[in-house]
């Protein structure tokens, strides 16, 4: 059973995320700057993958916090958009960790603003560049996860640049 604390703690919803280790934050920060030009790049020091944003809170999202060894693969770009109303840039992940995490939080009371899940890593934001996002090169990385952090919700978070 849940303690009133932990219910408290939660209150605007739980926010869960699987973050790179360091070497795959080092890898995809050099690629990014060798390839995606004329953009705000994300501080790579921040590269995650959300796997849950849910305005109703799932303090039980406590029990997966911790260290992981799990790997991605990217598969391509999309651009998306941002509650200022700009674009940013997310490199798609092939994270079959992250999906079926995000279901399991599914069930046990999580929400969503989105119909599906789509693990990502958010590179630049905002996103400036060309929309040709097609020609960007998909890296040859190994993205490995090696924590999964969960926080209460905070709704105001944007990602840092470099």
């Amino acid at each position: 059973m849940l303690t009133l604390k932990e219910f408290i703690t939660h209150d605007k919803g739980t926010y869960v995320s699987a973050i790179l280790s360091d070497t795959s934050k080092h890898e995809l920060g050099k690629f990014v700057v060798d390839n995606v030009k004329n953009a705000d790049h994300v501080d790579p020091n921040t590269y995650h993958t959300t796997i849950i944003y849910s305005r109703s809170p799932v303090p039980s999202a406590e029990k997966y916090s911790g260290k992981i060894n799990q790997h991605g693969k990217i598969v391509g770009y999309e651009l998306f958009d941002t509650k200022d109303g700009s674009k940013c840039l997310v490199a798609k992940v092939d994270f079959p960790y992250g999906t079926q995490l995000n279901e399991l939080l599914m069930k046990s009371g999580a929400t969503s603003d989105y119909d599906s899940y789509r693990p990502h890593i958010t590179l630049c934001y905002p996103y400036t560049g060309s929309s040709d996002i097609e020609s960007i090169p998909v890296p040859n990385i190994d993205i490995v996860y090696d924590m999964i952090d969960v926080q209460p919700l905070d709704e105001d978070y944007t990602p840092p640049s470099k």
